[in-house]
């Protein structure tokens, strides 16, 4: 039999569990490396985030709904060669860039959600073939050059600093992450994302128009991935056509890893964060410890595959429950 004491514990685990991984993963890191709680590295861990975690936030709620984005990464690219390049190449104002840029990811966006709403193309597919397409746009714009220097109003994100030397880009994604939770939590909207992943049928059923809701979420995950393209863009202070590359998977590891549901219905910002942070510290821990950067990949991987599997265990919990 299991002590009270062992069975609080065992909770503990089970309910906090990224988190306690996280504090698991930091320790380690302070025993092991000297350089791990210096203040710049802490900082250029959330830094490096900004981007991710922007994204993931579109993903999160694209996947609350039922769905999936593979065309996320190839947004970012394309969205910031675009904020560079239509100034550098077109002659456009820095603003008018941006403006045209955001509105390449909404566009992006409201073709998957119409291919999965309308045409009904299983959106692991659809948003495979819109990513091959933008993969496509960003060689034939950028002709796999860099475009550089960045617009001065991207470069301010990243060389404001706040509370010290803390670039203004970190404060964007957490309040766009804030923001997020807000609209899921207290508008109808949000609701309806949570209703229509969890029983698309019983949401429509109950006069929840769930095709327009889908479009949103996807419209929504183009904007915030075009946007965070341009955080990219601040921070490296270059368009670089491969700056996102494989970074669709990323944020659905740290999605699920966050307790968002690969089969919809489930999910939060706050997860969703937490998981992009142990994405994060694991990435820096590999470069701290000198390991070779082709073992990154086989981590992600290996998160990726952790990630599926505890969203296999908590989907099956939750119908044995």
């Amino acid at each position: 039999m299991m002590s009270i004491k062992e069975n609080k514990i065992v909770k503990v685990f089970s309910n906090n569990g990224l988190l306690v991984a996280i504090i698991i993963l930091f320790v380690i890191m302070v025993v092991t490396s000297d350089v791990f709680l210096t203040p710049q590295n802490l900082i250029n861990i959330l830094s490096r985030s900004t981007s991710m975690g922007v994204i993931a936030v579109g993903m999160t709620i694209v996947l609350i709904t039922g769905g999936l984005d593979m065309s996320v990464a190839n947004v970012a690219s394309m969205a910031g060669l675009l904020s560079v390049g239509l100034t550098k190449y077109q002659g456009l104002s820095e603003e008018w860039a941006i403006i045209f840029a955001l509105l390449f990811g909404v566009g992006v966006g409201f073709a998957n959600g119409l291919l999965v709403t309308k045409v009904k193309v299983n959106s692991l597919i659809a948003t495979i073939a819109t990513m091959t397409i933008v993969e496509g746009v960003i060689w034939v714009y950028s002709n796999g050059a860099n475009i550089a220097p960045a617009p001065e109003f991207l470069e301010g994100m990243t060389s404001i600093k706040v509370f010290g030397n803390m670039p203004l880009t970190i404060f964007i994604w957490i309040g766009i992450g804030v923001l997020a939770a807000l609209m899921l939590k207290w508008t109808k909207l949000g609701r309806s994302f949570y209703a229509t992943g969890g029983n698309p049928e019983a949401s429509r059923l109950s006069g929840i128009k769930t095709d327009n809701v889908r479009l949103w979420a996807y419209v929504l995950c183009g904007l915030l991935s075009a946007f965070a393209g341009m955080l990219l863009v601040s921070r490296l202070d270059a368009a670089i056509p491969t700056a996102a590359a494989g970074m669709e998977l990323t944020v659905i590891a740290a999605a699920v890893v966050g307790g968002t549901s690969l089969s919809g219905g489930t999910g939060n910002m706050f997860g969703t964060f937490l998981g992009v942070i142990l994405i994060a510290m694991i990435s820096n821990s590999i470069n701290l410890w000198g390991v070779p950067a082709a073992y990154d990949n086989v981590v992600t991987g290996s998160v990726i595959g952790a990630a599926a599997l505890i969203d296999a265990l908590r989907t099956r919990k939750k119908r044995i429950g």
